[in-house]
């Protein structure tokens, strides 16, 4: 009885601290995510820019 009472114990610091480790990796993982769109964003604004640059003669001319 008193074995198994311990091993409760032992068992949910366990969970608590996997459910903590859980929520910060999605904390790293939003973050990762969040830089990914502003750099994909980045890559859009110059890939546009690009093409402006590169029109841009033509229009003028």
């Amino acid at each position: 009885m008193e074995k198994r009472s311990l091993h409760k114990y032992t068992l949910e610091p366990k969970e608590t601290k996997l459910e903590t480790h859980q929520t910060k990796y999605y904390m790293v993982d939003s973050k990762t995510f969040v830089l990914m769109m502003l750099g994909v964003i980045a890559i859009s604004v110059i890939f546009i820019f690009g093409i402006i640059a590169v029109f841009s003669p033509q229009v003028l001319s």
